[in-house]
């Protein structure tokens, strides 16, 4: 519906009366959406071994996921209670439609990786992540994950929140599409690097 509306739609007059009933229909959406996933994680994972779990491939894409709800709900209530003209800017409703996009990729690519229900198993057929390989080095078991402070850790992490607050901004100031995507996906990309670089497994 969201990208029916923010792609397909001639016009977007009768917004006020749309929001009436979508806003709430797409908010109740989202609590299933995060209740339903919560409980598959559990059935799968402990949430002891959330941290641990970085450490493969599918838990990096369940971090990069879980990141990228952010700024989608941040989207999302711009568009449901922060705008109040009657006819809102169709560049945040792409905005939105972008974002859920990532969440999608994400939960596209887990789906073809093995989910750790024991991480110190899972490993030993999966190996570390590319990715967090690349940035921290080779892992090896057993994975016991320990959250240490380093300078460009926590500086990274200040940019998120950073880059999240320019995301609202550039809805007051209406900025470009472009620009405010780039400051979600800024988010996205700082928070994980924070994360990686103040992670000791």
């Amino acid at each position: 519906m969201l990208i029916l509306v923010a792609w397909g739609a001639p016009a977007l007059t009768n917004w006020r009366s749309f929001l009436k009933w979508f806003t709430p229909f797409a908010f109740s959406l989202m609590a299933i959406i995060l209740v339903s996933g919560v409980v598959v994680w559990l059935l799968f994972s402990k949430p002891a071994d959330y941290a641990a779990s970085w450490v493969l491939p599918y838990g990096q894409m369940l971090l990069l996921k879980h990141l990228s709800i952010l700024p989608l709900l941040v989207a999302a209530f711009l568009n449901g209670f922060g705008n109040k003209a009657k006819e809102p800017s169709r560049n945040l409703l792409k905005l939105e439609t972008f974002m859920l996009g990532l969440v999608f990729l994400s939960t596209a690519v887990m789906s073809k990786l093995a989910p750790p229900h024991n991480v110190n198993n899972t490993f030993l057929t999966e190996g570390t992540a590319p990715l967090l390989e690349s940035l921290i080095g080779e892992q090896y078991l057993p994975i016991t994950p320990e959250f240490v402070f380093s300078l460009n850790g926590i500086l990274l992490l200040l940019i998120g929140a950073l880059a999240i607050g320019l995301m609202i901004m550039s809805f007051f100031k209406k900025m470009p599409l472009w620009l405010s995507f780039i400051f979600g996906f800024g988010f996205i990309a700082s928070v994980y690097l924070g994360l990686m670089l103040n992670m000791n497994f």
